[in-house]
């Protein structure tokens, strides 16, 4: 089975749990850029709820903007922003010093290129998931393809419906229980487990028949 995802910035827990149903993926490298997307945001959880995190891009004549051409804004010091609200948020969690080390190396490093820095994060993320993935990337934007598609599901204001079983998370006691945060918050909270916990999430929603 193959399927075409957009690359994502430290995407939902929802979007690796899909990753898990096909044999092949495209990832999506010539769209038009989408604001206020997955693409350059991402969400996680602190002591007063959710908290958006969200990637300065530059902007150019009416935004139309091809997505492996977006470059980052670092004229603000939002690498270091982003990664202290992940600290402040994860520093108690159970795994955070496991994978601590490796994620903070690439908010040190010098990014210039938002489809680049995704990616990064992106193999990263599915080698601490222990998710082999064998993806490959579009050539030209194709609006309608025969495969299934999950494109639209992580642009602005559009996310499949999913049902997400409950981890502990660190706030739960303040906030409640926050489904389908950005990927960190299961790694963070269930480390190893957290492959077992996404094909939890496929099977409480039917899918698990068409994992891997």
């Amino acid at each position: 089975m193959e399927a075409i995802f957009p690359l994502t910035y430290l995407g939902p827990v929802s979007i690796f749990a899909n990753l898990l149903q096909y044999d092949k993926v495209l990832i999506e490298k010539k769209e038009h850029f989408i604001k206020q997307s997955y693409r350059n945001r991402c969400e996680i959880v602190g002591a007063s709820g959710k908290l958006s995190l969200s990637i300065p891009t530059f902007r150019k004549g009416r935004d139309k903007r091809i997505i492996d051409e977006v470059g980052i804004c670092n004229d603000e010091s939002w690498k270091t922003v982003h990664w202290r609200s992940i600290c402040t948020a994860y520093r108690s969690s159970p795994y955070f010093e496991y994978y601590e080390a490796d994620f903070e190396g690439l908010f040190l490093q010098e990014s210039t290129n938002l489809f680049e820095f995704n990616l990064a994060l992106f193999e990263l993320i599915l080698k601490k998931l222990k998710m082999e993935v064998q993806f490959s990337f579009t050539s030209e934007f194709i609006l309608n393809y025969e495969i299934d598609d999950y494109r639209p599901f992580y642009a602005r204001n559009s996310e499949e419906q999913l049902v997400f079983p409950r981890y502990i998370q660190v706030f739960e006691e303040r906030v409640g229980f926050q489904p389908n945060l950005s990927v960190l918050d299961l790694l963070f909270n269930e480390g190893p487990a957290s492959k077992d916990y996404l094909l939890k999430v496929l099977a409480q929603n039917g899918k698990l028949k068409d994992a891997n």
